[in-house]
Formats: C-alpha cells, structure tokens, sequence
C-alpha cells in the first residue's frame, strides 16, 4: 500500500511538471510572435518605401494608367546592331550632396526614344543591357529638363554613397542636342561612363559600365550614344 501511494505522488508530480512547461512554452511563444508583431508594425516608414531612390539604384515604377513600351527590332542603319524603340514615364531629377536622385512626376508623362545598341547586348526589356552575364550599359529614367547641361556640368557632385571619384567631364552635342559626358571610378570597383542628352525639354541618361579605362570600349560607348534620338511618333509591340 505504501508503494502505491509512494507511486501515486511520482506520478502526479510528473504531470504537474508537464503541464508546468507546456505552459512555459505556450506563453514564450506568445510573447515572441507579440514583439513580432510590434517590430514589423513600427517600422520606419521610410524604410517601408523610400521617398526617392539614388543615382546607385535607378527606379522601376509602378505607375497606374499607360503602361511603358519597350521594343527591340534588327537596325536598319548598322549592320550587326538592334534598335530599341522605347516609350517611358517622365521623372524629376534633382542634385545634392549626395549626387543625383530621380523621383516619379505626379502627373505620369511619358516621352518616346530610340537608340541602336550591338546584338550581342541582351535588353532585359526595362532598363539594362547585358553582355553574356556582365552588364555593360543602364538607361536611367528620362527626367524632365527643370535644368540644363550647363547646370549639371557645373552642379554635378561625386555620389558620396558610392564613394565616386570623378576623372573626366565634359560638354558634346549629338544629333542637334546638348550633351555631358562624365567619367568615374567607384569603389566596386566599376568605371560608370555616364551621358546625360537634354532637348531643352527632357534629359536623356544613359549609363555605361566598363573595368578600366578602354580607349576601344569609350568609341563603342560613343557609338551608341551617336545613335540616340528623342522621338514623337508611336510604336506596337
């Protein structure tokens, strides 16, 4: 009888032990998910979506109403090449200490253009042009001229985010427009060969990304860029 009863208590202390700790956990697990929850509630919201994005990570809008055209066909000017015909939303660019950023205009104008690139560029149909695995060039959003090549040759700032050292800048014009060449290092390291094309109306950017200084890379870079025109007409595709 004594072992029985001795029995008894072990087994219901064991119990009590069990249910103690399924306790334990059940309520760690509801304090967890709680702080969870408050983390993601309270989250900055510029950290949620940031107001503008850098000259380091061009935009991808999503903007409602007509949707941006982007269309590659076989050049008809140089034997070898494509020809893209594109129809993009409008930004607002703006300067600062920290280099150049473009930001979406409330009112969603678009512009059309064209350029001819080598058909051994892969277009990824927004915005970036690959050779096999590396990218070479970026177009970056078309902003609307409220300055002028003047002005952002003599504004321009090495983005401080990328740790950019200037080399070279310089005026040129191309089909009837204003141009600004810059060339940089950054820390990546990449050489950017940047080319900024202005109607008076819009500005034009597009970026070229090189491992060195190339003296054969720089004429295909011109070369491409010799072929740009802004453009009025409206394309299928």
């Amino acid at each position: 009888m004594k072992k029985l009863m001795t029995l008894i208590g072990i087994l219901i202390i064991c119990i009590s032990l069990v249910v103690s700790g399924c306790t334990k956990t059940d309520s760690t697990n509801e304090t967890n998910q709680l702080r969870e929850n408050e983390q993601t509630t309270n989250l900055p919201e510029e950290e949620q979506q940031p107001a503008n994005i850098s000259e380091e990570d061009p935009p991808q809008p999503s903007i409602p109403g007509e949707k941006e055209q982007f269309e590659v066909t076989e050049s008809d000017k140089i034997s070898g090449w494509n020809e893209l015909k594109a129809r993009v939303y409008l930004f607002k660019l703006e300067i600062n200490s920290e280099g150049m950023s473009w930001s979406p205009l409330p009112d969603y104008k678009m512009t059309t253009f064209s350029l001819h690139f080598p058909d051994n560029w892969m277009f990824n149909g927004s915005s970036v042009f690959n050779n096999q695995d590396t990218k070479v060039a970026e177009i970056v959003p078309v902003a609307e001229a409220n300055i002028t090549i003047d002005d952002l040759f003599k504004n321009y700032q090495p983005s401080v985010i990328s740790g950019e050292e200037l080399i070279s800048k310089e005026l040129f014009e191309v089909n009837g427009y204003q141009g600004l060449r810059i060339i940089s290092k950054n820390q990546v390291p990449w050489y950017p060969h940047k080319y900024y094309i202005s109607n008076g109306s819009n500005i034009f950017s597009m970026f070229f990304y090189s491992f060195g200084i190339n003296e054969s890379e720089q004429q295909l870079f011109e070369k491409v860029i010799s072929t740009f025109k802004f453009r009025d007409e409206t394309f299928s595709n």
